[in-house]
Formats: C-alpha cells, structure tokens, sequence
C-alpha cells in the first residue's frame, strides 16, 4: 500500500492543478422588487471549447483511466456515468445509485450497499449489483490511476497484480440479490465511502464495452452510461456532441438539451467567446488565470464585464517543504524555531499580488494544510506560522545562526513544469527571505525526473510541496502528503513527518467513522502548525470565464456541477 501512496504523491504534489469550470451569474433585475421570470433562449444549446479532445490513455472517457491530469475528461464523464455516491454543490456525499449509505459492520470490515431498483444506462439495461462488481475490478485491473480507491477491498493487490479479473484474482465482493452488494475490507478504513464518489467507481457497462472494444468510448452507441447526457457525435479533432438521455431514471435533465464541446487553441477560444460562438471559458482548463492571464485580467478590470469571471474554492494547498531528516531543518523538534522563522518571513498577501492573478488562480493561505472548502480545514488565521512577523523571523535567525554558516549555500528547489508560476513562486520567496531574513537563497528549477529522484533521496533542504485533494476526508491529506503512516521501515525518504504520537493519532482516526475521526484529525493538523513540519503558501482558486446569460453553474471544492443545472436566457 505503501508505493501506491508514493505513486500518488509523485503525480500530484508537482502537479499545479488544472482549473475545471464552474460558474454562478446573475440574472437582470425585474422593474418591480423581487425577481423577474426567467424567459428561457429557444436553443438549449451550450457551446464551450475545449484545448485538445480525449485520447488514448489517462485523457480518455473510460472511468477506469481517469486520474489525475484528465479534468476535461472527468468533467464530462461526471454528466455521462454515475457511482454508489457523489458529492453535492456543498460537498455532502448523497446516495445516486445507491439507495442510502451502507450498513458497516462493527468491526469495520463489511459494507452492505442496496441499490436502487430504478436505474437503467441510456441503452435500457438495468443496473443491478453486478454492474458494480465488474466496474470496480475492472477499475483495478486497468491500473490506469483511479484503482487506488479500492486499495482497502480484500484481493485488491491480487486483482492489480495480475492486471485481470478471473476466478481466482477479484475483489471480495459479492451480490446476494440483485440489488445488493457486500463488499469486505482487509482492514476498517473509515474514509473509503468518501473515495467511492470518484470516477473510479463511476459504472459502465459489460455489454457495450465488448461489443466496442478496447476503444469503445469513442463511439457513441457504444459509450453507454447512466448518467443525464449521452453523447451524440465525435468528429475527431473538430467536436464532441452530447444530448440529454431521454427518459432518464434520476428524472430532468434541466434545460440544457445539447452540449457541443469545440477543440480550439487558445486564440480562438478567447475570439470566439467575444463574438458570443462560445458561452464559456475554462472547462477542465488547467491554470486559467495563469495560462490566460491577460484576457481574464482584462475581464477583471472591465466593471461592466468583471461579473464574468467567477472563482471557487478549490482543495489544493500550496506550501514550502523543509527536509525534516536532515540539514538545518532537521528534526520536528530540534528544527522548529528555524522553519517557523522562515514561515513568519513569508508576507504571503505580497505573495499572492504577485503570483494569485487577483485571486482568480489562489489566495493567501492562513487555515493551516487541508484547503479551505473541505472537511479538517482549521479555520480563517488558525495558522500562526502564516502571520507574517519579519522582526520576530530575522531575531530568530540571528539566535540560531548567528555567523551565517548555518545556512550558507541554501537552495530553494522546484519543478519546471509547463504554464506554472513555479519560478515566479520561487523568486518571490528568495527575494522576502533576502529582505526579511537576511539570508541569501538560491533558486534551482529541476526537471520532473530529477526533481522526484532527489526529493525521496532526501536532497532537497528546502522545496516546492503541494497536495490537490481527490476526495473530501483528511486522511487523503495526512495519510499521502508527509508519508508518515505509508513510509514502511526506518529510514523513511521523503518529507516525512516524525513526531511521536502522530501516525499513532493518524492510523487511529483512519479506522474510524469520520463523525469520530475528525476530533483525531483536527489535532494532527495542528501538531503539524505547531511544528511548522510545512509553511503553507495558499488555497487554490478555481476559475471561469461565462457569459451573463448563463444561469445555473456552481462549484464545490472538488468539481463543477453537472450540465443538468445550467440555463441559457433569452439575450
């Protein structure tokens, strides 16, 4: 389980998330008070382009290959499929095809699932509990990213090893009728019912995927889900159609009866959008604000048209790691005074002016690790490490290392990824720490391969970290960012975080119910501030571009709402 989590880490603390759509706008007043009818726009069709269409591997429509760095894919497979649950605009998990939560059994290893007996893919085949047996492992033995949401399901590493589902290498889950699942875990995990509201526990189904081969998700009959939208045509390198299914079991589909996605460069997106060709600016677009920072700057300093760039929270935390094993950050004890000092040193508002593109792409940081918007987020100013105290910092710095030698030759390093304000991130906390610290800090930008190589070598001092959730639970934070509860056998590598009592307090909460577990959490959170084991940077934002007509689009801190609650007006 271990080199899962490490595989995890690997892909995501480097990754600057892609910012996914989602839009709130306002309708116009009414003469009288209160709010005017809405007058619906004949043509239900929304039109948004998109930069490339989805290809062979992790950036198709298949829910067993969606992962990390697929967000236009994701974001249409959320209106195509659906799973046992999914997470609401205000990130509640809510049963979909499930008919409730599960009943657990009291030593926290068997679930039971009832479904609904309603469910039915676009095509008219019912959705029965063997559906979710063959999703699921079929999930695993694609090992193509989201399999590692059934990591905790006994047979798990026989299903991923074989890379096959046969009789004797499957997931220990079994269907005494049709519309019930028992599914037994090989240790509690009280977070797992928060990991089955991802894509890759999204159903698709056994017919169609044999009669379409290995690329069945690219032709439309045979792309068959439950979900509100199915789609219609693909002509590759132009356009992806979709239509509201007919007849859906879950009931309206809402207004919107056809979606057209455009493959567009960048240029003609922005064009396209200013002669009203497209609605929207941004679905599943990594970086808008930094990969479009001049047309959505421009939007911003426009009062008439500023209400079309909305932003959101979203669950991805931005920090400077220390090495904890080894230098002059060392120790989560011995360490503490010189990392909180070069965390006061930090005027992260200066920080975030710079690089946070008026807070259309990330804001200031003060709540400690897990990103505001999601469940073990501390609160506004809970991190006191985040004031910022140059006085106290550069005092500190003196005691410590009060002839320089100390902390000659540091090195700031990072990655140097495409459209990502790492290097701009980096000069800005080089220049602070020089100013307010006195302390002269090299930047270096290093590739991916190098960059992974030495951070687990433990020869990185002092480094770019980040963590963008994948569901709502702490333990996706605690248990994947520091290694602390996945690192195996001393010597650990890696940012680790060593306090005594900590993966104890970790482990522990793990096994709970989060209702229990989050009191255990909330502690470990503060254990890392009051250790300042990272110095949290900012949250970051999620945007998009929508034109006023547009009505109905909203964002929790994981995905944009369904297709199903957009409207188009009359304008």
């Amino acid at each position: 389980m271990a080199r899962n989590k490490r595989d995890r880490l690997l892909a995501k603390t480097m990754r600057l998330v892609g910012l996914s759509v989602a839009a709130v706008l306002f309708a116009c007043s009414g003469p009288t008070p209160g709010p005017a009818p809405k007058q619906l726009a004949a043509d239900q069709t929304l039109r948004i382009p998109i930069d490339s269409e989805p290809s062979a591997g992790h950036s198709s429509l298949d829910p067993a290959q969606l992962s990390g760095g697929s967000d236009v894919e994701i974001a249409i497979a959320e209106n195509l499929f659906d799973g046992l649950y999914r997470y609401d605009e205000r990130m509640q998990e809510q049963p979909d095809i499930a008919n409730g939560m599960p009943a657990i059994s009291s030593d926290g290893l068997t679930y039971t699932f009832h479904l609904r007996h309603d469910v039915r893919f676009w095509n008219g085949d019912r959705v029965t509990a063997d559906d979710v047996i063959y999703s699921w492992n079929r999930t695993v033995a694609r090992q193509a990213g989201p399999d590692y949401i059934f990591l905790p399901v006994v047979g798990y590493d026989a299903v991923a090893n074989a890379g096959a589902v046969t009789n004797t290498t499957r997931l220990a889950l079994s269907a005494p009728d049709p519309y019930t699942l028992v599914a037994h875990l090989s240790a509690p995990a009280g977070y797992w019912l928060a990991e089955l509201a991802l894509s890759g526990g999204l159903l698709v189904d056994q017919k169609a995927i044999t009669a379409g081969g290995e690329e069945w998700w690219k032709i439309p009959k045979n792309l068959v889900g439950t979900g509100p939208f199915r789609l219609t045509n693909w002509t590759p390198g132009v356009e992806l159609d979709f239509g509201a299914v007919s007849k859906w079991w879950g009931g309206s589909t809402g207004a919107i009866r056809r979606v057209e996605l455009h493959v567009v460069d960048s240029a003609g997106q922005w064009a396209g959008y200013a002669k009203g060709t497209y609605d929207l600016i941004g679905f599943g677009k990594p970086n808008l604000g930094f990969t479009d920072a001049a047309e959505v700057g421009a939007l911003r300093a426009d009062q008439s048209r500023r209400g079309q760039v909305q932003t959101w929270p979203f669950g991805t935390t931005v920090m400077v790691g220390f090495n904890l094993q080894s230098g002059p950050f060392r120790g989560y004890q011995a360490g503490r005074d010189l990392r909180r000092a070069f965390s006061q040193a930090i005027d992260r508002n200066k920080l975030a002016k710079a690089v946070c593109r008026d807070e259309t792409v990330c804001a200031p940081a003060t709540g400690g690790l897990i990103s505001k918007g999601l469940t073990g987020y501390l609160g506004d100013g809970a991190d006191p490490n985040a004031r910022f105290d140059p006085v106290t910092a550069r005092a500190t710095v003196k005691r410590l290392d009060p002839d320089g030698s100390l902390l000659r030759g540091l090195v700031y390093y990072y990655r140097v990824p495409a459209n990502d304000p790492a290097q701009e991130i980096a000069e800005n906390l080089t220049a602070q720490w020089r100013s307010n610290l006195g302390v002269d800090v090299k930047t270096v930008g290093l590739d991916t391969a190098t960059y992974i190589h030495n951070l687990f070598a433990n020869k990185l001092t002092l480094f770019r970290l980040g963590w963008e959730a994948d569901y709502d639970h702490p333990q996706d934070w605690f248990d994947n960012l520091l290694f602390s509860t996945g690192c195996g056998q001393p010597p650990c590598r890696g940012p680790v975080y060593d306090r005594p009592g900590y993966n104890a307090l970790v482990l522990s909460a793990d096994k709970k119910p989060l209702v229990d577990a989050l009191p255990d959490y909330m502690r470990a959170g503060k254990m890392l501030l009051d250790d300042t084991a990272v110095a949290v940077l900012f949250y970051l934002v999620r945007a998009a571009v929508i034109k006023p007509y547009v009505q109905g689009h909203g964002a929790n801190a994981l995905w944009e709402t369904r297709w199903t609650s957009l409207e188009i007006l009359q304008h």
